[in-house]
């Protein structure tokens, strides 16, 4: 049984037989996620005015839609009173007007990941809050596996190894994660900037020098100085957090110079300009965008023209067949799959049959994934009109045989499945 690292097709170790794993999804070369934080995203006029835009196809106040696969955070509570697209009212138990939206976009894959439980930058979290929040959404099945750190000092529900950092610490106050994990997440995001140009993929000198840097600083903050594996350029790590727990780390891509780091609407045209987005092809890899699409300068519920632009330009990629353009937990399960999927080809018959066994993960072992899980995972093949593919003694019959992609190989993929946004968000 082979077990992928993810590693090129070439690789031996990512070949069986005459079949060997596909980096990405058909046809695509690259993968790219715009992960949006809602920093000082204010209601849900605001939200609906981006995401129609990003999200849907159909005319929006910035045009047409551009049909993109995006997902955003979203929080449960607004302790400054700055916000009221919350899932409760400030830091109460009731629910907020927005609620049932915000709940719908969970359910659709739209709103993807947790970014903190809310905006606590006066301070007042309480593990009170982790409580309410959580045991909530598992009663409603709302289930999410992505985390992301909402920064600021006083934001002490964050995880990390940084002082304020204080919600992963048993004797705080703050601790949650014990309630987190439990809950479901697997993938928090580092809360360290990088500023190499695709994941998973060949660095050159330049972006060796930039990792270098980008360890020292973190160890001179964290105190880490054996920290070099967490700053390799692979898209997924493993964090030992200070209550013990594991569970996967990614960081995101803020650009090549530091001054992006206020990550607004109008730096994001920098960090997916036509000279990125050709690095990131011409590499093969990963990259998730951090940015706060609500942070503008000109009108709140309207993206610059400039970002709109460039965002047109990487829907195009994305239709072209060039970069697949998706949402931070989906690019994360995909990457997280494809790295330890346990395959074999049986080509003893008259036909080729792909069988995977499962996914062999760091953390948690062997495992048979969902077929939602498998999407998007695609085998070259000399003959797929011949080949079929089993998740174990189950044919996988979805299975969608492919012309030669750019390097001349026929394959059979796993579709992808596209979200839909909900229709009656849509007017």
């Amino acid at each position: 049984m082979v077990r992928s690292r993810g590693q090129r097709p070439a690789n031996p170790s990512m070949r069986h037989g005459p079949a060997a794993l596909r980096d990405f999804p058909y046809p695509y070369v690259a993968a790219l996620a715009i992960s949006c934080d809602p920093d000082d995203l204010r209601n849900r006029e605001d939200f609906l005015a981006v995401a129609r835009f990003l999200n849907t196809t159909g005319e929006t106040a910035m045009g047409p839609g551009l049909g993109l696969e995006t997902g955003y955070g979203f929080w449960l509570y607004d302790a400054c009173g700055a916000c009221d697209f919350t899932l409760f009212q400030g830091v109460s138990s009731q629910r907020s007007s927005n609620a049932q939206l915000i709940e719908d976009l969970i359910e659709s894959g739209h709103l993807d990941f947790i970014h903190g439980y809310g905006d606590f930058s006066e301070g007042g979290f309480e593990r009170r809050h982790a409580e309410q929040g959580l045991e909530y959404l598992a009663a409603r099945n709302l289930r999410l596996q992505v985390w992301v750190n909402h920064g600021g000092d006083r934001n002490t529900q964050q995880i990390g190894r940084l002082p304020e950092q204080r919600g992963d610490n048993r004797d705080a106050e703050e601790y949650h994660t014990d309630l987190l994990l439990a809950y479901g997440i697997r993938f928090a995001e580092r809360f360290e900037i990088i500023h190499t140009v695709g994941q998973d993929a060949s660095c050159n000198l330049s972006d060796r020098l930039k990792q270098t840097v980008e360890l020292l600083l973190y160890a001179v903050r964290t105190g880490e100085w054996k920290a070099r594996s967490l700053f390799s350029n692979r898209l997924l790590g493993i964090l030992r957090l200070d209550d013990g727990q594991l569970v996967y780390a990614f960081r995101r891509f803020g650009g090549k110079r530091r001054g992006l780091r206020r990550a607004g609407s109008e730096e994001l045209p920098e960090l997916i300009s036509k000279r990125v987005l050709d690095e990131l092809q011409a590499k093969g890899g990963y990259t998730i965008i951090y940015t706060h699409l609500w942070r503008n300068r000109e009108r709140p519920a309207v993206l610059p023209q400039q970002t709109q632009d460039a965002l047109r330009l990487l829907a195009d990629r994305h239709r072209r067949g060039r970069i697949c353009v998706t949402t931070t937990k989906k690019l994360l399960i995909y990457n997280l799959v494809h790295n330890h999927l346990a395959w074999e080809m049986d080509n003893t018959g008259s036909d080729l049959a792909v069988r995977i066994g499962g996914v062999d993960e760091p953390l948690g072992g062997l495992r048979i994934p969902t077929l939602e899980e498998l999407q998007g995972v695609t085998f070259y093949t000399p003959r797929p009109e011949a080949t079929r593919v089993y998740l174990r003694d189950r044919e996988i019959r979805s299975a969608v045989r492919n012309p030669p992609d750019h390097t001349g190989l026929k394959s059979v993929s796993i579709p992808l499945t596209r979200q839909v946004f909900p229709q009656k968000y849509c007017l």
